[in-house]
């Protein structure tokens, strides 16, 4: 059961995480040190979902409305 649930959290979960969502590593990584530092445990587990979403916003807020391009 260790084994499975290691290989899932370890190796399967991130390979579906970079298909769904296109986020660079060297962002991801970056924003957990830095939210780790600042708000700890917390910041560390809450690094990616607000990367995404940081991401999310930007791409429709600025991008589609400034830029008039759609991105998929």
């Amino acid at each position: 059961m260790i084994v499975i649930q290691s290989i899932e959290g370890n190796v399967l979960v991130p390979m579906i995480q970079q298909k769904a969502v296109d986020l660079a590593p060297a962002l991801l990584i970056s924003v957990q040190v830095l939210l780790g530092l600042i708000f700890g445990v917390v910041g560390l587990i809450l690094a990616a979902p607000l990367t995404i979403v940081a991401m999310i916003l930007v791409q429709k807020l600025w991008v589609e409305h400034t830029l008039g391009e759609q991105v998929s």
